[in-house]
């Protein structure tokens, strides 16, 4: 019988004092709750399946639909502050992962779940997949007008939802959340500055030689984006989902409070992909706040009576291709000019 005895107390826990180590026994107390995050994910599913089916068969104006001032007003706002907090958290119950999840084991219950794993080529190129399916997400949302109609709030996901769910009957556990999900490359930077991190006590990972925490056992598959709690140092691929925590033999896995941020300025591997993504998000930022001025107006018109480009949609994207292009060359240059200073490279 497992007997859940507590971890000892982590650097973080005996640096910040007693309480501290409430919040860790709090937090462990929630991960090791067999409701969790089931629970959640029931609920989160039912909001989506009220939220898809209001926006497709409800009122047409975004500002009297419950679906599209749910969607864009209440959670996308939420959002960035639960990563502040949790990192990842909203991932571990997030119902287009759970319903991934879901299917993937009835299709196993059936006898045609996956076998495939992710390999090296998807693991190498899937930080740049994020970047890339987040950047078209902006994209689309602009030239269809995503956030201003129920329809395409409705449209957009349900095509999210079906390359969950076919990433998860072609590759075991979840790997759209971990290479495809445009959402999970952002969360994945915002979970760098969470307050709260979870790790392994790694002498008591050196005694276990099973590590169910990665590799599974007969009632649990260990992670579900292919982390390996015993050698994590970043909170980007951690959703606090407590599956570490519920199978872990030997009660290793702890949660400690921190300063918020303080991964980001002790990174000791380059993320070129969580960079871009960073890059690309203030560029964003910058053509988003320029097309709402009056100066925009202008522009367009200009552009088109004196280009090929005889629309709007295709003088945005044509600008959108241009200020990302240029942010990246001056990210690069910048880059390229701050090494040869610091006389690195």
């Amino acid at each position: 019988m497992n007997v859940h005895t507590p971890p000892p107390p982590s650097a973080s826990q005996r640096r910040h004092g007693p309480l501290a180590g409430r919040v860790g026994t709090w937090a462990l107390a929630l991960l090791r709750n067999r409701f969790y995050p089931g629970g959640l994910q029931v609920v989160a599913v039912a909001g989506l399946a009220l939220i898809v089916y209001l926006a497709l068969t409800g009122t047409i104006r975004p500002a009297r639909n419950i679906a599209t001032m749910a969607t864009w007003t209440l959670w996308w706002a939420v959002l960035p502050w639960s990563f502040l907090v949790a990192g990842r958290v909203w991932c571990a119950i997030c119902p287009l992962g759970a319903i991934s999840a879901w299917t993937q084991r009835a299709a196993d219950l059936l006898g045609f779940g996956p076998k495939k794993r992710p390999g090296a080529t998807l693991k190498r190129v899937g930080p740049w997949l994020m970047v890339f399916t987040f950047v078209a997400l902006a994209w689309v949302d602009r030239v269809f007008s995503i956030i201003g109609s129920p329809r395409a709030t409705g449209a957009l996901l349900l095509v999210l939802l079906g390359g969950a769910v076919l990433l998860g009957l072609l590759y075991r556990r979840r790997v759209w959340c971990r290479y495809l999900c445009p959402l999970g490359a952002l969360s994945g930077v915002y979970a760098m500055t969470a307050a709260l991190e979870l790790r392994a006590d790694t002498t008591a990972c050196h005694e276990c030689r099973t590590k169910p925490c990665y590799t599974g056992n007969d009632e649990r598959e260990g992670c579900p984006l292919y982390e390996f709690p015993q050698t994590m140092d970043s909170n980007r691929n951690c959703t606090l989902c407590g599956e570490c925590v519920k199978i872990c033999p030997r009660n290793a896995i702890r949660i400690s409070p921190r300063q918020p941020g303080r991964e980001l300025w002790l990174l000791r591997r380059p993320l070129l992909a969580e960079a871009t993504l960073g890059v690309v998000m203030v560029a964003l930022v910058y053509l988003q706040t320029i097309d709402m001025t009056l100066p925009w107006g202008d522009y367009v018109k200009m552009v088109v009576e004196n280009t090929p480009l005889q629309s709007y949609n295709a003088v945005f994207s044509a600008t959108f291709g241009a200020v990302i292009g240029l942010a990246l060359s001056g990210y690069l240059v910048a880059s390229w000019a701050a090494a040869r200073i610091g006389g690195i490279g």
